[in-house]
This record gives structure tokens, sequence and C-alpha cells, in this order.
């Protein structure tokens, strides 16, 4: 079954079953196994998290990205982040640790970094460690556990800074934030940039893992969320603010990133449908 509702669950509340819950630290841990072939709503969690995957995988969606979380994965999930999680025919097992709230003052300011979803395959042996420091679960395992954190954290922090790219990429994303509702060119933005577009392209592409127009598309879309769930305009009226040709171009686009039509997000928001699928699909 999925959630009928987009909400918020409090610190420790997940779609799977719990079969373990530690406290190491201030971070809270969390052993949860989610069945195969499981969809869930749209949600989002109070506390920022590190998920690690110990078997199984998943497909997780948020508004901006799509991150495929396979066994040896770890992602970084920031809190209040609206994703869906689509798990496979194998299932998952992960541990899920909570951070607590001043986790950025904890790990210093290099953790501001973290401010959006993150996620790294290139270190099975930290994964391994993590899982045999789980299992054995010994008087010394807390200690251990917390340094194995630490590393996750440093890890993270670095894959993050590497995705930001070069310092005009971040300006160039500072650019389409500011003017994604206006028709943008590549050729028009690399002038301002004063780099070549084809170099533009490729580095944008690089750094967030998908094209300029699709950056823009998904700034459009999460814009349309937000209206969709703070206003009473109408569809066609949201499409026409958010800088798509009507209210189909919106809808096309809003399912492929949301997994579901603009539509029945506002009334999942509003708490009108208690099954997804019975939602009029608009």
């Amino acid at each position: 079954m999925t959630s009928g509702t987009v909400k918020q669950p409090a610190a420790g509340a997940h779609h799977g079953s719990i079969d373990a819950i530690r406290n190491v630290g201030a971070v809270k841990i969390i052993d949860t196994t989610y069945a195969r072939d499981f969809r869930t709503a749209l949600h989002s969690h109070d506390r920022a998290c590190f998920v690690v995957i110990l078997a199984g995988g998943y497909v997780e969606h948020f508004a901006r990205c799509s991150l495929t979380c396979e066994r040896g994965t770890i992602v970084f999930r920031p809190a209040g982040a609206m994703h869906r999680d689509e798990l496979g025919r194998l299932g998952t097992r992960c541990l899920i640790a909570e951070l607590p709230d001043n986790f950025h003052t904890e790990l210093g300011v290099q953790a501001r970094r973290l401010d959006s979803p993150v996620r790294f395959d290139d270190r099975p042996d930290l994964v391994f460690r993590i899982a045999q420091e789980w299992d054995s679960n010994d008087d010394l395992s807390p200690l251990v556990l917390q340094g194995l954190l630490l590393e996750v954290a440093g890890q993270s922090i670095r894959c993050a800074s590497a995705k930001r790219g070069p310092q005009w990429i971040t300006r160039a994303e500072n650019l389409l934030r500011d003017g994604f509702l206006a028709p943008v060119r590549l050729e028009t933005l690399a002038r301002e940039l004063d780099v070549h577009p084809s170099h533009l392209a490729r580095s944008f592409r690089e750094s967030h893992g998908c094209t300029v127009g699709e950056y823009v598309r998904q700034l459009r879309v999460a814009r349309a969320a937000e209206l969709l769930k703070s206003t009473s305009a109408s569809i066609l009226e949201i499409a026409l603010a958010t800088g798509f040709a009507d209210q189909a171009h919106l809808s096309t686009v809003f399912r492929k990133w949301m997994g579901t039509s603009p539509g029945r997000y506002r009334k999942l928001l509003h708490g009108e449908c208690k099954n997804p699928k019975t939602a009029q699909d608009s």
C-alpha cells in the first residue's frame, strides 16, 4: 500500500518494517526492510539522514533529480526533501541514520554544502564496515559506528563539493534559478558566463546529472508544485505562470518528475484523496 497523503513523518517514522533502532550519540540508526515492488506516495521526513543500502535497491525520486540506490550505495537526504520511492523486485534493507537538527554545526562549516540529495557508490568498504559493526553490536560498536558515520559525512560533503563544479557553474545555477520562468537559451547563458556553449552543456551535465533544459523544467515543476499547494489557481493558470505552453504540457512534465498528475498532487496535499489511484488524473 502507498501513503494516501503528502505528509512529513515524525523522526523514526518510515514506510518499511523497522527491525531495530539504536542510538549512536545524537544519531538514531534505524534498521529498515522494504517489501519488493513497493511504491510510496510523495512524502518527506523532518530530519536529514544518511541511508546505507545493505541489500536490494530502489529509486528515490526528488523534484529535481532521481537517485538509483543499489546495494553498497550511501545516500544523503536533506530534511524536508519531498520524494517518493520505487522499490525493485528484491525489496531493500537499509540502515537509516537520522541526524540531529544541529548536525551542520556539529560537522563544521563544510557541512553547509549538504543542502541537496547526494549519493555515492564507490565506497563498498565503508558500507561493509558499517554493516559488520551493526551486526557485531558489542560494547564498542557505538564508538566505532560514530567514527564510520563521520567518514560517511566527509565523503558526502566531498561528493557535494565535486557536484558543484567550478565557480561559474554555481553562477549558472543562480542565473537559472532567478530566470527559469522566462525562455532560456544555452547560447545566451554561455555568453553571460563567458564560456563556450558546448563546454557549459557538458560541465553542467557532469555537475548536475541533467541538461540545462531539464534543470529548468525541474525548477518549473517545483514552482508549480508550490503553487498547487499554496494557491487555488487553476492548473491552466499555474501552467501559464510557470513557463509551460498549456495544461497538457505541465501535466506531462509534472507526472514525469513527481510521479503523479497536478490534479492528483493537489488532492493529496489537501487530504481529499485517501487512495492516489482513485483520484481523477488531471
